[in-house]
């Protein structure tokens, strides 16, 4: 499956931030994180879904929610994002300086991450764009308004 991707891997040395666009469902991106555990899980895990709270700069906070998961083999966190309001945070992640997300477990302490947006606009612009072009097909190389005298018998 094609994906195209904006991504954020310079905030934190060990946890990227990224905004997936699938052909055909380009209006809805993907948001995630991954953070770097330093060791390798011998089981794939789901850790159930907490609290996600997502801010970029002093705009409206979205209540959200987040998925915890591992994969065996894997020494990363995955961190899949459920968002109300996608078109708006990709709209505010556009525009905006300091992505800040508050994720809230009742097991854990309260974790915090913060992904500068710089060349955010830029990255995600081009993904989106890449997924929409996809998104058409080759048929879109063809259009009615050529000759309609192709048939064999014209050519022999």
């Amino acid at each position: 499956e094609r994906t195209f991707r904006a991504a954020n891997s310079t905030s934190y040395s060990d946890t990227n931030f990224t905004v997936d666009y699938y052909p055909g469902l380009c209006d809805s991106p993907v948001f995630t994180s991954r953070v770097e555990m330093e060791e390798r899980y011998s089981s794939t895990g789901d850790f159930g879904y907490s609290q996600a709270d997502f801010r970029v700069d002093t705009r409206d906070i979205q209540n959200g929610l987040v998925k915890m998961e591992v994969e065996r083999g894997d020494s990363g966190l995955y961190l899949n994002y459920v968002i109300p309001d996608k078109p708006a945070l990709a709209r505010d992640m556009r525009n905006g300086q300091v992505l800040r997300i508050r994720i809230t477990r009742e097991d854990a302490e309260t974790m915090f991450l913060e992904f500068s947006l710089r060349g955010s606009m830029a990255a995600m612009t081009r993904a989106a764009s890449k997924c929409y072009e996809a998104s058409q097909g080759p048929e879109r190389f063809f259009d009615n308004s050529g000759s309609s005298s192709s048939s064999p018998e014209n050519f022999f």
